[in-house]
């Protein structure tokens, strides 16, 4: 999970990498209020490019400026109206600079999915592990031995379940889950 946005920071985007598919939950707001969330389903064999891009806004950067400017000249006249000022500079300038998830499909069409400029290097290493997946599909599953168990296959698969949890592609719980499920088949 990770922030949608640097100044609401409660709302929490989750991105999950199923062995066949992406998911993204987004949440929706407006102003500070939730309002639902958009979820971006996306079959990995129809994934075609996933990046994470930066984006600096100059025009916000320089209405956080005038606003700054707008503030210092009420404080400077003694008149009130200049911390509502600063306050709103400061929105702009924490928006100033942002950044997202984008996920490309096989028909060219791009899912952009934004994301906390202070989680983009989570971000990225879940890009990378996404586009590890489209890259590598998981072979077809092995006949079972004759013990019922086919030990390499399952060490594997534990294996790659740690690494999608080290780098919070999964949460805890669905670690746990899929750990316990794998350890009792």
């Amino acid at each position: 999970m990770v922030r949608s946005n640097l100044l609401l920071f409660w709302f929490r985007t989750k991105a999950s990498l199923l062995t066949d598919r992406l998911e993204v939950i987004v949440p929706n707001s407006f102003l500070l209020i939730p309002a639902g969330s958009r979820r971006v389903i996306q079959p990995l064999d129809r994934v075609t490019h996933v990046s994470v891009s930066t984006r600096f806004h100059a025009f916000r950067l320089a209405i956080g400026v005038a606003l700054v400017v707008g503030a210092t000249h009420f404080f400077g006249q003694g008149e009130d109206g200049g911390p509502g000022l600063l306050i709103a500079a400061g929105f702009f300038f924490a928006y100033s600079v942002t950044a997202r998830l984008m996920v490309t499909d096989a028909s060219g069409s791009t899912e952009h999915i934004p994301v906390s400029i202070i989680d983009r290097r989570k971000v990225e290493g879940f890009a990378e592990v996404v586009k590890q997946a489209v890259a590598d599909p998981p072979a077809p599953r092995r006949a079972m031995t004759p013990t019922g168990v086919d030990r390499p296959d399952r060490v594997a698969q534990l294996t790659e379940l740690h690494r999608l949890f080290e780098v919070g592609a999964i949460n805890r719980g669905e670690y746990d889950r899929e750990k316990q499920r794998l350890l009792n088949s």
